[in-house]
């Protein structure tokens, strides 16, 4: 799995994110009020993720979800936006869930870090 670095949607345009994201397309299961949802993850990144979903996401703001994949493991992150099929999330700044996406960047993809 390759993960490929987000550019700006703008020529020119300031990118608010405290950090970088990273495209990819990681199988995922998402947990949430007893309900799984699979899907895939569409960016990554040390602080947050986006998720495009295989069905609808009920989940407002502020929810707790569980993310689950083999190739990252469990993440615990919390809901910043959902919109049908999509949903952004962030960890929190002391959380085991940034410390392990930390990780994944770190041994598996310092070729595309190291190239940004």
């Amino acid at each position: 799995m390759q993960t490929v670095a987000k550019d700006s949607p703008r020529a020119g345009a300031q990118d608010s994110r405290r950090a970088r994201r990273y495209r990819s397309k990681i199988e995922v299961t998402v947990e949430f009020a007893g309900r799984r949802i699979s899907g895939r993850l569409y960016d990554l990144s040390e602080t947050g993720l986006s998720l495009n979903l295989d069905h609808a996401f009920f989940a407002g703001s502020g929810a707790a979800i569980t993310i689950k994949s083999k190739e990252i493991g469990v993440i615990n992150a919390v809901v910043r936006w959902a919109k049908d099929r999509r949903v952004g999330a962030s960890f929190s700044q002391s959380s085991a869930s940034m410390a392990q996406v930390k990780a994944y960047f770190r041994f598996f993809h310092k070729d595309v870090v190291g190239n940004s």
